[in-house]
């Protein structure tokens, strides 16, 4: 299987990354890290273990993220709450509801 093309991968980062910014900058728990990685991530067929783009091992061919268990890779995808499994049929889901902010009258 192909990666996704690196344009959509950047474009896809850079938004995930200003709307967990945008959250406070949330960390799922470590053991729900694992969990996730052990359960759903690493039988998967999109699971390639081998470098991504970046040189992190792990990575999946879907999306072309990092994943891994380590709860201090801040490059691993699934420590983000905000963010979920990118197969059609999600193997796990993201873990926080982020609210809208209410429009301030001036």
């Amino acid at each position: 299987m192909n990666r996704p093309p690196i344009t959509r991968m950047a474009k896809g980062f850079v938004l995930t990354m200003f709307e967990w910014a945008m959250a406070g900058c949330p960390v799922r728990h470590p053991e729900e890290i694992r969990e996730i990685f052990e359960t759903h991530c690493r039988p998967c067929e999109f699971f390639n273990p081998g470098r991504n783009l970046l040189g992190k091992p792990g990575y999946c061919e879907k999306c072309g993220c990092h994943v891994s268990q380590d709860p201090d890779d801040v490059l691993n995808k699934i420590r983000d709450p905000l963010v979920g499994c990118p197969l059609d049929n999600p193997k796990w889901r993201r873990s926080v509801t982020v609210e809208p902010k209410p429009n301030r009258k001036e």
